[in-house]
């Protein structure tokens, strides 16, 4: 719940750089696959790595695959915006998300350290 609440804030903060509309199917995109992301990563299979990203820790199918190409695509674009606003990279933006990620994981997430290390939380 955390998760899509920090999402919720990041997508309306930009929404004065982007359309009501983009905003708001970027945030119902995210929102929709909540559910199986968060399946993903209760079971271990995904983690979410240091640069803000999820990733594949196992054999997935096209479908999960499919979940996490998605995923990771709409938060580019969400860090990609930040970005442009800040004047950061989207590396850097994206490596920031990662560690309040880990702040706000459930236990049992798998989590990529900075140093590339995976451990569950």
């Amino acid at each position: 719940m955390k998760n899509y609440f920090l999402y919720s804030v990041l997508i309306f903060a930009l929404a004065s750089l982007v359309s009501a509309q983009s905003a708001n199917e970027l945030k119902n995109r995210i929102a929709e696959r909540k559910p199986a992301v968060d399946q993903l990563l209760s079971s271990q299979v995904v983690g979410e790595n240091n640069s803000g990203f999820l990733q594949a820790l196992g054999n997935l199918s096209t479908s999960q695959t499919e979940i996490i190409v998605k995923e990771n695509a709409d938060r580019k674009t969400v860090y990609q915006l930040l970005a442009d606003q800040t004047g950061a990279s989207v590396e850097l933006v994206g490596k920031r998300r990662a560690l309040q990620i880990h702040e706000i994981a459930p236990k049992g997430t798998m989590i990529q350290s900075p140093d590339g290390q995976w451990a569950a939380k």
